[in-house]
């Protein structure tokens, strides 16, 4: 079919974006590549078999150094934190008062990762990913409870004393 084909899928999917990393490159250019793919990622809403592949590759490429060798790699837990806020828009809340799609994408495509990880059995990786993951998950969390608690403080009204009196004792000892 071509491009011009009526009959030609009009919705066709773009394959997951990954940078390209080698795994002798300085750490700053991994983060860098790593931050891109979190980016990617997040906005990937159909994560097929091959972008999989692809991503586990280049997850290989970035953790694959040596444990406790200069060239070992660990994320940086702020840059996260930045993406996934930098993702979020607040203009852009559903009704439910969650966060964008982009940043609950981010935290289901990195699940599916894991699966895909754990069914090929490479515990190096694995460990590695599961701190990768947990920090997502961690500010996919933190994240719901900041947009909750603002929603909330919100509706506190004249209206809803005994609401509001239990709010304002949260995080009181």
């Amino acid at each position: 079919m071509s491009d011009t084909d009526p009959e030609a899928p009009r919705n066709k999917r773009e394959p997951l974006a990954i940078p390209a990393i080698e795994p002798s490159s300085p750490l700053i250019e991994k983060q860098a590549a790593l931050d891109t793919f979190l980016r990617n990622l997040s906005m990937n809403q159909t994560m097929d078999e091959e972008d999989a592949r692809r991503a586990i590759d280049f997850l290989r490429m970035i953790y694959g150094g040596e444990s406790g060798s200069e060239n070992e790699f660990r994320h940086s837990h702020a840059s996260i934190f930045e993406i996934m806020v930098g993702d979020y828009d607040p203009d852009a809340k559903r009704p439910d008062h969650q966060p964008n799609f982009t940043t609950t994408q981010l935290a289901n495509n990195i699940g599916l990762l894991q699966a895909v990880i754990e069914d090929e059995g490479d515990e190096a990786l694995m460990r590695k990913f599961r701190k990768l993951k947990d920090h997502v998950e961690l500010e996919h969390k933190r994240i719901n409870y900041i947009v909750r608690q603002n929603t909330s403080s919100l509706r506190c009204s004249p209206s809803s004393t005994a609401w509001c009196a239990k709010t304002d004792r949260i995080g009181e000892s």
